[in-house]
Protein backbone atom coordinates (compact mmCIF):
# COMPACT_ATOMS: atom_id res chain seq x y z
CA UNK A 1 0.00 0.00 0.00
CA UNK A 2 1.35 3.48 -1.06
CA UNK A 3 1.79 6.27 1.24
CA UNK A 4 -1.19 8.14 -0.37
CA UNK A 5 -2.88 5.30 0.16
CA UNK A 6 -2.66 5.09 3.81
CA UNK A 7 -3.15 8.66 4.19
CA UNK A 8 -6.31 8.50 2.88
CA UNK A 9 -7.73 5.32 4.16
CA UNK A 10 -6.47 7.41 7.57
CA UNK A 11 -8.33 10.48 6.46
CA UNK A 12 -11.87 8.98 5.27
CA UNK A 13 -14.10 9.09 7.50
CA UNK A 14 -15.24 5.63 9.20
CA UNK A 15 -18.48 5.31 7.37
CA UNK A 16 -16.86 5.59 3.77
CA UNK A 17 -14.52 3.12 4.36
CA UNK A 18 -17.31 0.02 5.08
CA UNK A 19 -17.80 -2.63 3.28
CA UNK A 20 -18.31 -2.23 -0.59
CA UNK A 21 -21.73 -3.69 -2.09
CA UNK A 22 -21.52 -4.42 -5.48
CA UNK A 23 -18.77 -2.30 -5.39
CA UNK A 24 -20.80 0.65 -4.15
CA UNK A 25 -21.04 1.96 -0.13
CA UNK A 26 -24.44 2.86 0.83
CA UNK A 27 -25.10 5.27 4.00
CA UNK A 28 -27.73 2.94 5.88
CA UNK A 29 -29.16 6.04 7.82
CA UNK A 30 -30.08 8.05 4.38
CA UNK A 31 -30.09 5.48 1.62
CA UNK A 32 -27.80 7.63 -0.67
CA UNK A 33 -24.45 6.31 -2.40
CA UNK A 34 -21.02 7.09 -1.64
CA UNK A 35 -19.54 7.83 -5.34
CA UNK A 36 -16.96 9.25 -6.54
CA UNK A 37 -17.87 12.84 -4.59
CA UNK A 38 -15.68 11.64 -1.88
CA UNK A 39 -13.15 12.14 -4.09
CA UNK A 40 -13.35 15.53 -5.49
CA UNK A 41 -11.21 17.49 -3.22
CA UNK A 42 -10.28 20.83 -4.79
CA UNK A 43 -6.41 22.11 -5.10
CA UNK A 44 -7.85 24.88 -2.84
CA UNK A 45 -8.04 22.25 0.01
CA UNK A 46 -12.71 22.42 -0.49
CA UNK A 47 -14.49 19.15 -0.57
CA UNK A 48 -16.78 20.00 -4.06
CA UNK A 49 -19.81 17.92 -3.76
CA UNK A 50 -23.33 19.32 -5.93
CA UNK A 51 -24.61 20.23 -2.23
CA UNK A 52 -21.95 22.34 -1.17
CA UNK A 53 -21.54 23.56 -4.60
CA UNK A 54 -25.05 25.26 -4.33
CA UNK A 55 -24.11 27.09 -1.35
CA UNK A 56 -22.11 29.16 -3.75
CA UNK A 57 -24.49 31.89 -4.27
CA UNK A 58 -23.89 32.02 -7.73
CA UNK A 59 -24.22 28.41 -8.52
CA UNK A 60 -27.58 28.24 -6.80
CA UNK A 61 -28.49 31.33 -8.73
CA UNK A 62 -27.44 30.04 -11.75
CA UNK A 63 -28.75 26.63 -11.49
CA UNK A 64 -32.18 28.08 -10.45
CA UNK A 65 -32.29 30.63 -13.45
CA UNK A 66 -32.05 27.63 -15.71
CA UNK A 67 -34.12 25.75 -14.18
CA UNK A 68 -37.01 27.82 -13.30
CA UNK A 69 -36.77 29.26 -17.02
CA UNK A 70 -36.96 26.22 -18.46
CA UNK A 71 -39.69 24.55 -15.74
CA UNK A 72 -42.48 27.42 -16.73
CA UNK A 73 -42.01 27.16 -20.34
CA UNK A 74 -45.00 25.15 -21.90
CA UNK A 75 -43.93 21.66 -22.51
CA UNK A 76 -46.21 20.31 -25.70
CA UNK A 77 -46.74 17.28 -27.36
CA UNK A 78 -47.67 17.35 -31.16
CA UNK A 79 -49.07 14.93 -33.52
CA UNK A 80 -46.28 15.52 -37.05
CA UNK A 81 -48.55 15.49 -39.98
CA UNK A 82 -47.76 14.65 -43.84
CA UNK A 83 -47.09 17.98 -45.18
CA UNK A 84 -44.59 18.49 -42.67
CA UNK A 85 -46.96 20.07 -40.20
CA UNK A 86 -47.94 19.38 -36.47
CA UNK A 87 -51.48 20.04 -34.47
CA UNK A 88 -50.84 19.93 -31.03
CA UNK A 89 -52.53 17.14 -28.56
CA UNK A 90 -54.82 18.69 -26.26
CA UNK A 91 -53.65 17.20 -22.86
CA UNK A 92 -56.50 14.93 -21.21
CA UNK A 93 -56.12 13.52 -17.57
CA UNK A 94 -56.02 9.72 -18.49
CA UNK A 95 -59.03 9.81 -15.94
CA UNK A 96 -61.15 10.93 -18.37
CA UNK A 97 -60.70 7.87 -20.76
CA UNK A 98 -58.16 5.57 -19.56
CA UNK A 99 -54.43 5.94 -18.43
CA UNK A 100 -51.75 5.41 -21.29
CA UNK A 101 -53.08 7.66 -24.05
CA UNK A 102 -50.91 10.59 -26.00
CA UNK A 103 -53.51 12.96 -24.60
CA UNK A 104 -52.82 11.69 -21.11
CA UNK A 105 -48.57 12.12 -21.66
CA UNK A 106 -49.41 15.91 -22.66
CA UNK A 107 -51.36 16.05 -19.70
CA UNK A 108 -48.26 14.73 -17.25
CA UNK A 109 -45.81 17.02 -18.97
CA UNK A 110 -47.84 20.18 -19.17
CA UNK A 111 -49.86 19.94 -15.53
CA UNK A 112 -49.02 17.23 -12.92
CA UNK A 113 -46.90 14.27 -13.41
CA UNK A 114 -47.59 13.11 -10.04
CA UNK A 115 -49.96 13.04 -7.53
CA UNK A 116 -47.92 15.55 -5.25
CA UNK A 117 -45.74 18.04 -8.13
CA UNK A 118 -47.26 20.27 -10.64
CA UNK A 119 -44.96 20.02 -13.96
CA UNK A 120 -43.26 23.06 -13.37
CA UNK A 121 -42.03 21.43 -9.50
CA UNK A 122 -41.08 17.99 -11.28
CA UNK A 123 -39.23 19.20 -14.28
CA UNK A 124 -37.57 21.97 -12.18
CA UNK A 125 -36.08 19.22 -9.90
CA UNK A 126 -35.33 17.05 -12.69
CA UNK A 127 -32.87 19.91 -14.51
CA UNK A 128 -31.16 20.92 -11.35
CA UNK A 129 -30.19 17.51 -10.78
CA UNK A 130 -29.34 17.19 -14.40
CA UNK A 131 -27.11 20.40 -14.00
CA UNK A 132 -25.73 19.32 -10.97
CA UNK A 133 -25.20 15.69 -11.36
CA UNK A 134 -25.17 15.45 -15.24
CA UNK A 135 -27.92 12.95 -14.85
CA UNK A 136 -31.78 12.84 -13.85
CA UNK A 137 -34.03 9.98 -13.01
CA UNK A 138 -37.84 9.63 -12.96
CA UNK A 139 -39.61 6.19 -12.34
CA UNK A 140 -42.18 5.47 -15.09
CA UNK A 141 -44.95 4.37 -12.66
CA UNK A 142 -47.76 2.43 -14.61
CA UNK A 143 -51.31 2.00 -13.95
CA UNK A 144 -52.46 -1.05 -11.77
CA UNK A 145 -55.56 -1.74 -14.05
CA UNK A 146 -53.90 -0.77 -17.71
CA UNK A 147 -50.23 -1.21 -17.02
CA UNK A 148 -49.70 2.19 -19.22
CA UNK A 149 -47.73 5.07 -18.02
CA UNK A 150 -49.60 6.68 -14.88
CA UNK A 151 -47.24 9.00 -13.13
CA UNK A 152 -43.65 9.98 -13.49
CA UNK A 153 -41.69 10.19 -10.50
CA UNK A 154 -38.37 11.69 -9.54
CA UNK A 155 -35.79 9.85 -7.80
CA UNK A 156 -32.39 10.82 -6.10
CA UNK A 157 -29.24 10.35 -8.19
CA UNK A 158 -27.73 9.00 -5.75
CA UNK A 159 -29.59 6.80 -5.08
CA UNK A 160 -29.85 5.02 -8.40
CA UNK A 161 -27.20 3.52 -10.03
CA UNK A 162 -27.35 2.37 -13.64
CA UNK A 163 -25.83 -0.82 -14.45
CA UNK A 164 -25.55 -2.99 -18.40
CA UNK A 165 -26.43 -6.48 -18.57
CA UNK A 166 -25.21 -9.32 -20.75
CA UNK A 167 -28.13 -8.67 -22.80
CA UNK A 168 -26.85 -5.47 -23.79
CA UNK A 169 -30.22 -3.64 -21.67
CA UNK A 170 -29.93 -1.56 -18.61
CA UNK A 171 -30.95 -1.58 -15.19
CA UNK A 172 -31.43 0.48 -12.22
CA UNK A 173 -30.57 -0.58 -8.61
CA UNK A 174 -32.95 2.06 -6.38
CA UNK A 175 -31.57 2.14 -2.25
CA UNK A 176 -33.15 3.86 0.23
CA UNK A 177 -36.25 1.93 -0.36
CA UNK A 178 -38.76 0.42 2.46
CA UNK A 179 -37.89 -3.11 2.29
CA UNK A 180 -34.35 -2.78 0.54
CA UNK A 181 -32.73 -2.10 -2.99
CA UNK A 182 -35.16 -3.14 -5.93
CA UNK A 183 -33.80 -3.00 -9.38
CA UNK A 184 -35.76 -1.23 -12.51
CA UNK A 185 -35.75 -2.17 -16.17
CA UNK A 186 -34.82 0.51 -18.98
CA UNK A 187 -38.60 0.95 -19.65
CA UNK A 188 -39.35 1.41 -16.04
CA UNK A 189 -36.99 4.33 -15.91
CA UNK A 190 -37.08 8.01 -17.68
CA UNK A 191 -33.34 9.23 -17.85
CA UNK A 192 -31.64 12.21 -19.30
CA UNK A 193 -28.07 12.08 -19.24
CA UNK A 194 -25.37 15.21 -19.65
CA UNK A 195 -22.13 14.82 -21.20
CA UNK A 196 -20.51 11.24 -21.46
CA UNK A 197 -16.75 10.54 -22.89
CA UNK A 198 -17.63 7.15 -23.99
CA UNK A 199 -21.72 5.95 -23.43
CA UNK A 200 -21.29 5.97 -19.81
CA UNK A 201 -24.51 4.95 -17.89
CA UNK A 202 -23.37 7.30 -14.70
CA UNK A 203 -22.18 10.28 -16.52
CA UNK A 204 -19.41 12.52 -14.70
CA UNK A 205 -20.91 15.60 -13.46
CA UNK A 206 -19.71 18.91 -14.35
CA UNK A 207 -19.53 19.89 -11.13
CA UNK A 208 -16.05 17.20 -10.54
CA UNK A 209 -15.16 18.61 -13.81
CA UNK A 210 -15.11 21.91 -12.44
CA UNK A 211 -14.43 21.01 -8.95
CA UNK A 212 -10.70 23.22 -9.06
CA UNK A 213 -12.90 26.35 -10.16
CA UNK A 214 -15.83 25.77 -7.77
CA UNK A 215 -13.36 25.08 -4.54
CA UNK A 216 -11.44 27.98 -5.28
CA UNK A 217 -15.23 30.20 -5.29
CA UNK A 218 -16.17 28.12 -1.80
CA UNK A 219 -12.68 29.00 -0.33
CA UNK A 220 -12.81 32.32 -1.21
CA UNK A 221 -16.29 32.84 0.17
CA UNK A 222 -15.11 31.22 3.49
CA UNK A 223 -12.39 33.49 3.56
CA UNK A 224 -14.60 36.40 2.74
CA UNK A 225 -16.83 34.95 5.77
CA UNK A 226 -14.10 35.36 8.05
CA UNK A 227 -12.65 38.52 7.11
CA UNK A 228 -16.08 40.35 7.61
CA UNK A 229 -16.95 38.27 11.12
CA UNK A 230 -13.89 39.37 12.48
CA UNK A 231 -14.85 43.08 11.65
CA UNK A 232 -12.79 43.49 9.01
CA UNK A 233 -9.68 44.10 11.04
CA UNK A 234 -6.20 42.56 10.48
CA UNK A 235 -4.63 40.77 13.36
CA UNK A 236 -3.27 43.17 16.35
CA UNK A 237 0.20 42.69 18.44
CA UNK A 238 -0.65 44.56 22.27
CA UNK A 239 3.38 45.16 24.02
CA UNK A 240 3.78 46.04 27.36
CA UNK A 241 7.04 46.88 29.85
CA UNK A 242 7.28 44.64 32.53
CA UNK A 243 5.93 41.47 33.89
CA UNK A 244 2.55 40.69 33.66
CA UNK A 245 1.05 37.42 35.64
CA UNK A 246 -0.72 35.05 33.53
CA UNK A 247 -4.01 36.52 35.04
CA UNK A 248 -3.11 40.01 34.17
CA UNK A 249 -2.23 39.04 30.91
CA UNK A 250 -5.57 37.08 29.99
CA UNK A 251 -7.46 39.75 31.12
CA UNK A 252 -5.97 42.40 29.48
CA UNK A 253 -6.28 39.52 26.14
CA UNK A 254 -9.97 39.42 26.51
CA UNK A 255 -10.51 43.32 26.92
CA UNK A 256 -8.84 44.00 23.87
CA UNK A 257 -10.70 41.52 22.02
CA UNK A 258 -14.21 42.31 23.32
CA UNK A 259 -13.66 45.77 21.61
CA UNK A 260 -11.31 44.75 18.54
CA UNK A 261 -12.75 41.75 17.31
CA UNK A 262 -16.32 40.84 15.33
CA UNK A 263 -18.67 42.66 13.56
CA UNK A 264 -20.97 43.81 16.29
CA UNK A 265 -17.54 45.35 17.96
CA UNK A 266 -16.42 47.19 15.55
CA UNK A 267 -15.82 51.31 16.60
CA UNK A 268 -15.77 49.83 19.87
CA UNK A 269 -13.87 51.77 23.18
CA UNK A 270 -11.34 50.32 24.86
CA UNK A 271 -9.49 51.50 27.99
CA UNK A 272 -5.74 50.36 27.45
CA UNK A 273 -3.16 50.92 30.55
CA UNK A 274 -0.39 53.58 29.68
CA UNK A 275 2.51 50.80 29.73
CA UNK A 276 0.42 48.51 26.99
CA UNK A 277 0.92 49.82 23.24
CA UNK A 278 -1.58 48.20 20.23
CA UNK A 279 -0.39 47.93 16.44
CA UNK A 280 -1.57 45.87 13.46
CA UNK A 281 0.33 43.74 12.06
CA UNK A 282 -1.22 44.56 8.89
CA UNK A 283 -3.36 43.73 6.08
CA UNK A 284 -2.00 42.80 2.16
CA UNK A 285 -4.29 44.83 -0.11
CA UNK A 286 -4.88 41.92 -2.50
CA UNK A 287 -6.24 40.19 0.59
CA UNK A 288 -8.65 42.89 1.55
CA UNK A 289 -10.06 42.90 -2.03
CA UNK A 290 -12.31 40.24 -1.11
CA UNK A 291 -15.32 41.69 -3.95
CA UNK A 292 -12.91 41.40 -6.82
CA UNK A 293 -11.97 37.91 -5.83
CA UNK A 294 -15.50 36.78 -5.45
CA UNK A 295 -16.11 38.10 -8.86
CA UNK A 296 -13.75 35.75 -10.18
CA UNK A 297 -15.63 32.68 -8.99
CA UNK A 298 -19.33 33.88 -10.44
CA UNK A 299 -17.22 34.03 -13.86
CA UNK A 300 -16.04 30.79 -13.47
CA UNK A 301 -19.79 29.26 -12.30
CA UNK A 302 -20.90 31.14 -15.32
CA UNK A 303 -18.93 29.76 -17.82
CA UNK A 304 -19.60 26.01 -16.35
CA UNK A 305 -23.18 26.91 -16.68
CA UNK A 306 -22.84 28.64 -20.22
CA UNK A 307 -24.60 31.51 -18.63
CA UNK A 308 -24.26 35.10 -19.73
CA UNK A 309 -22.34 36.95 -16.73
CA UNK A 310 -25.33 39.47 -16.27
CA UNK A 311 -27.70 36.41 -15.41
CA UNK A 312 -25.64 36.40 -12.06
CA UNK A 313 -25.20 39.76 -11.45
CA UNK A 314 -21.78 40.78 -13.04
CA UNK A 315 -22.76 43.96 -15.16
CA UNK A 316 -19.69 44.19 -17.63
CA UNK A 317 -19.27 47.71 -19.33
CA UNK A 318 -20.94 46.64 -22.32
CA UNK A 319 -24.15 48.93 -24.48
CA UNK A 320 -27.36 48.41 -24.85
CA UNK A 321 -27.50 46.35 -28.05
CA UNK A 322 -24.83 43.53 -26.27
CA UNK A 323 -26.93 43.15 -23.86
CA UNK A 324 -29.83 42.50 -25.72
CA UNK A 325 -27.46 40.23 -28.31
CA UNK A 326 -26.38 38.44 -24.51
CA UNK A 327 -29.78 37.84 -23.81
CA UNK A 328 -30.42 36.05 -27.24
CA UNK A 329 -27.43 33.85 -26.70
CA UNK A 330 -28.77 33.26 -23.56
CA UNK A 331 -32.02 31.51 -25.02
CA UNK A 332 -29.63 29.75 -28.20
CA UNK A 333 -26.43 28.64 -26.40
CA UNK A 334 -28.38 27.89 -23.24
CA UNK A 335 -31.56 27.35 -22.82
CA UNK A 336 -32.31 25.33 -26.11
CA UNK A 337 -29.55 22.49 -26.04
CA UNK A 338 -31.06 21.92 -22.76
CA UNK A 339 -34.19 22.04 -23.76
CA UNK A 340 -33.77 19.60 -26.94
CA UNK A 341 -31.63 17.30 -24.57
CA UNK A 342 -35.16 17.12 -22.81
CA UNK A 343 -37.24 16.63 -25.89
CA UNK A 344 -35.15 13.88 -27.44
CA UNK A 345 -35.34 11.55 -24.01
CA UNK A 346 -38.92 12.86 -24.20
CA UNK A 347 -39.35 11.42 -27.81
CA UNK A 348 -37.21 8.50 -26.96
CA UNK A 349 -38.90 6.67 -23.56
CA UNK A 350 -41.82 7.96 -23.23
CA UNK A 351 -43.63 8.06 -26.60
CA UNK A 352 -44.26 4.78 -28.33
CA UNK A 353 -45.51 6.29 -31.75
CA UNK A 354 -41.92 8.18 -32.56
CA UNK A 355 -43.03 8.64 -36.04
CA UNK A 356 -45.99 10.65 -35.73
CA UNK A 357 -45.66 12.38 -31.85
CA UNK A 358 -43.06 14.82 -30.68
CA UNK A 359 -42.34 17.09 -27.62
CA UNK A 360 -41.29 20.40 -27.91
CA UNK A 361 -40.74 23.50 -25.54
CA UNK A 362 -42.34 26.34 -26.23
CA UNK A 363 -39.21 29.37 -26.03
CA UNK A 364 -41.34 32.30 -27.65
CA UNK A 365 -43.25 32.02 -24.06
CA UNK A 366 -40.53 33.81 -22.90
CA UNK A 367 -41.44 36.93 -24.82
CA UNK A 368 -44.36 37.04 -21.86
CA UNK A 369 -41.91 39.46 -19.77
CA UNK A 370 -41.35 41.72 -23.12
CA UNK A 371 -44.70 42.67 -24.32
CA UNK A 372 -43.20 45.27 -26.94
CA UNK A 373 -40.92 42.44 -28.08
CA UNK A 374 -44.25 39.91 -28.45
CA UNK A 375 -45.92 42.97 -29.76
CA UNK A 376 -43.33 43.29 -32.47
CA UNK A 377 -42.85 39.34 -32.59
CA UNK A 378 -46.69 38.71 -33.55
CA UNK A 379 -47.04 41.90 -35.77
CA UNK A 380 -44.29 40.66 -37.73
CA UNK A 381 -45.59 37.28 -38.19
CA UNK A 382 -49.54 38.88 -39.10
CA UNK A 383 -47.62 40.99 -41.70
CA UNK A 384 -45.63 38.13 -43.63
CA UNK A 385 -48.90 36.07 -43.21
CA UNK A 386 -47.30 33.26 -40.84
CA UNK A 387 -50.10 33.76 -38.58
CA UNK A 388 -53.93 34.42 -38.15
CA UNK A 389 -55.06 37.10 -35.42
CA UNK A 390 -56.97 34.70 -34.01
CA UNK A 391 -53.60 32.41 -33.65
CA UNK A 392 -52.04 35.49 -32.12
CA UNK A 393 -55.34 36.39 -29.88
CA UNK A 394 -54.45 32.71 -28.43
CA UNK A 395 -51.00 33.43 -27.57
CA UNK A 396 -52.49 35.97 -25.11
CA UNK A 397 -54.61 33.96 -23.70
CA UNK A 398 -57.44 35.77 -25.97
CA UNK A 399 -60.76 34.11 -27.72
CA UNK A 400 -60.30 33.62 -31.39
CA UNK A 401 -62.12 36.16 -33.18
CA UNK A 402 -62.94 35.49 -37.43
CA UNK A 403 -63.97 39.04 -38.04
CA UNK A 404 -60.09 40.30 -37.15
CA UNK A 405 -59.30 37.06 -39.54
CA UNK A 406 -61.31 38.34 -42.59
CA UNK A 407 -59.80 42.55 -41.75
CA UNK A 408 -56.20 40.69 -41.58
CA UNK A 409 -56.75 39.18 -45.16
CA UNK A 410 -57.70 42.84 -47.10
CA UNK A 411 -55.13 45.25 -45.13
CA UNK A 412 -52.61 44.45 -47.15
CA UNK A 413 -54.05 44.11 -50.27
CA UNK A 414 -53.74 46.58 -53.16
CA UNK A 415 -57.47 48.18 -53.47
CA UNK A 416 -59.00 46.57 -49.83
CA UNK A 417 -59.57 47.82 -47.08
CA UNK A 418 -60.58 45.95 -43.62
CA UNK A 419 -61.24 43.10 -46.26
CA UNK A 420 -63.87 44.71 -48.32
CA UNK A 421 -63.35 45.66 -51.77
CA UNK A 422 -63.46 48.81 -53.17
CA UNK A 423 -63.22 50.34 -56.31
CA UNK A 424 -59.61 50.64 -57.54
CA UNK A 425 -58.30 54.26 -56.21
CA UNK A 426 -56.95 56.84 -58.99
CA UNK A 427 -53.06 56.28 -58.78
CA UNK A 428 -51.14 59.71 -58.00
CA UNK A 429 -48.77 60.56 -60.36
CA UNK A 430 -45.21 60.25 -58.54
CA UNK A 431 -43.15 62.99 -56.87
CA UNK A 432 -40.17 64.27 -58.75
CA UNK A 433 -38.13 63.71 -55.88
CA UNK A 434 -38.94 60.06 -55.27
CA UNK A 435 -38.64 59.30 -58.94
CA UNK A 436 -35.35 60.99 -58.96
CA UNK A 437 -34.27 58.41 -56.07
CA UNK A 438 -35.73 55.64 -57.88
CA UNK A 439 -33.70 56.21 -61.22
CA UNK A 440 -30.49 56.50 -59.15
CA UNK A 441 -30.74 53.24 -57.30
CA UNK A 442 -31.67 51.98 -60.58
CA UNK A 443 -28.30 52.79 -61.88
CA UNK A 444 -26.20 52.04 -59.09
CA UNK A 445 -28.19 48.28 -59.00
CA UNK A 446 -26.81 48.52 -62.65
CA UNK A 447 -22.94 49.33 -61.78
CA UNK A 448 -23.09 46.83 -59.32
CA UNK A 449 -24.17 43.97 -62.13
CA UNK A 450 -21.65 45.33 -64.79
CA UNK A 451 -18.73 45.27 -61.87
CA UNK A 452 -19.53 41.98 -61.20
CA UNK A 453 -19.12 40.99 -64.88
CA UNK A 454 -16.01 43.25 -65.10
CA UNK A 455 -14.45 41.55 -62.48
CA UNK A 456 -15.26 37.86 -63.70
CA UNK A 457 -14.21 38.43 -67.01
CA UNK A 458 -10.74 40.02 -66.08
CA UNK A 459 -10.51 36.63 -63.88
CA UNK A 460 -11.01 34.45 -66.64
CA UNK A 461 -8.45 36.17 -68.81
CA UNK A 462 -5.87 35.56 -66.57
CA UNK A 463 -6.71 32.15 -66.13
CA UNK A 464 -6.90 31.38 -69.59
CA UNK A 465 -4.59 33.62 -70.99
CA UNK A 466 -4.03 31.67 -74.13
CA UNK A 467 -6.54 28.93 -74.05
CA UNK A 468 -9.66 30.17 -76.61
CA UNK A 469 -11.61 27.43 -75.89
CA UNK A 470 -11.49 27.37 -72.24
CA UNK A 471 -11.74 31.36 -72.63
CA UNK A 472 -15.20 30.56 -74.55
CA UNK A 473 -16.36 27.95 -72.09
CA UNK A 474 -15.93 30.04 -69.11
CA UNK A 475 -17.47 32.96 -70.44
CA UNK A 476 -20.97 30.47 -71.01
CA UNK A 477 -20.93 29.77 -67.66
CA UNK A 478 -20.60 32.89 -66.59
CA UNK A 479 -22.71 34.31 -68.32
CA UNK A 480 -25.69 31.65 -67.95
CA UNK A 481 -25.24 32.49 -64.30
CA UNK A 482 -25.11 36.28 -64.18
CA UNK A 483 -28.14 36.12 -66.25
CA UNK A 484 -30.21 35.48 -63.08
CA UNK A 485 -28.03 37.87 -61.29
CA UNK A 486 -29.12 40.73 -63.52
CA UNK A 487 -32.60 39.61 -63.21
CA UNK A 488 -33.15 39.30 -59.63
CA UNK A 489 -30.90 42.90 -58.87
CA UNK A 490 -32.43 44.94 -61.97
CA UNK A 491 -36.21 43.17 -61.24
CA UNK A 492 -36.23 42.32 -64.97
CA UNK A 493 -37.76 38.78 -66.33
CA UNK A 494 -35.38 36.15 -66.75
CA UNK A 495 -35.42 36.07 -70.84
CA UNK A 496 -34.78 39.48 -70.76
CA UNK A 497 -31.58 39.43 -68.73
CA UNK A 498 -30.94 36.42 -70.40
CA UNK A 499 -30.80 38.39 -73.98
CA UNK A 500 -28.99 40.51 -72.06
CA UNK A 501 -25.88 38.40 -70.82
CA UNK A 502 -25.94 36.50 -74.53
CA UNK A 503 -25.22 39.42 -76.10
CA UNK A 504 -22.52 40.51 -73.73
CA UNK A 505 -20.98 37.06 -73.52
CA UNK A 506 -21.10 36.88 -77.54
CA UNK A 507 -19.54 40.03 -77.84
CA UNK A 508 -16.29 38.89 -75.59
CA UNK A 509 -15.64 35.81 -77.43
CA UNK A 510 -15.37 37.87 -81.09
CA UNK A 511 -13.11 41.10 -79.18
CA UNK A 512 -12.13 39.60 -76.06
CA UNK A 513 -11.32 41.74 -72.77
CA UNK A 514 -10.69 44.72 -74.74
CA UNK A 515 -14.14 45.78 -75.15
CA UNK A 516 -13.98 46.56 -71.07
CA UNK A 517 -13.37 50.14 -70.88
CA UNK A 518 -14.70 52.90 -67.92
CA UNK A 519 -16.25 54.31 -70.96
CA UNK A 520 -18.15 50.87 -71.96
CA UNK A 521 -19.16 50.70 -68.08
CA UNK A 522 -20.65 53.72 -68.02
CA UNK A 523 -22.62 53.47 -70.81
CA UNK A 524 -23.96 50.17 -70.51
CA UNK A 525 -25.27 50.93 -66.96
CA UNK A 526 -26.97 53.62 -68.61
CA UNK A 527 -28.14 51.37 -71.15
CA UNK A 528 -29.09 48.57 -68.80
CA UNK A 529 -30.70 51.07 -66.08
CA UNK A 530 -33.19 52.05 -69.64
CA UNK A 531 -33.62 48.16 -70.28
CA UNK A 532 -35.14 48.13 -66.62
CA UNK A 533 -37.44 50.60 -67.04
CA UNK A 534 -38.84 50.04 -70.53
CA UNK A 535 -39.77 46.41 -68.96
CA UNK A 536 -41.58 48.13 -65.77
CA UNK A 537 -43.41 50.53 -67.99
CA UNK A 538 -44.35 47.67 -70.17
CA UNK A 539 -45.15 45.95 -67.26
CA UNK A 540 -47.58 48.88 -66.44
Amino acid sequence: MGFLSRVSSIAAPARLRAAANDGLWVDPASGYMASAWISSLSAAGVQVTPDLAMTLSAYYGGVTTIGMDLATLPLQVFKSQADGGKDRVRPVSGEAFGVGGISHLAYLLQWAPNLFQSSAEFRLSLIAQYLLRSICYAEIAPSPTTGFLDQLLPRHPDRVWGERLPSGRVRYKLTGEPGGPRYLTQDEMFVVRDLSMGGELNPVSRIQYGAQAIGSALATQAAAGKFFKSGMTAAKIATYKGEMEPEDEAALHASISRFAAGVENSFGLALIPDDVTISNLGVEPEKAQMMLAQEWGIREVARQLRLPNYKLGIKDAVGYASQVQAAVDYVIGCLRPTAVIFEQAIHNQLILLKDSYLAEHKLEALLRGDPAAQALYIKTLIEMRVMRPSEARLLLNMNPDPALDALSEGDMRPGQSGGQPTAPAQQAPPNGRALLRGMLALHDNAVRCLRRERAAVEKLAKKHPSDVEAWQAGLRDFFSDHAGFVSQTMRISIETARGYAAQHGSELELKGIVVHTDDWERYEADELSALAMDTERAAA
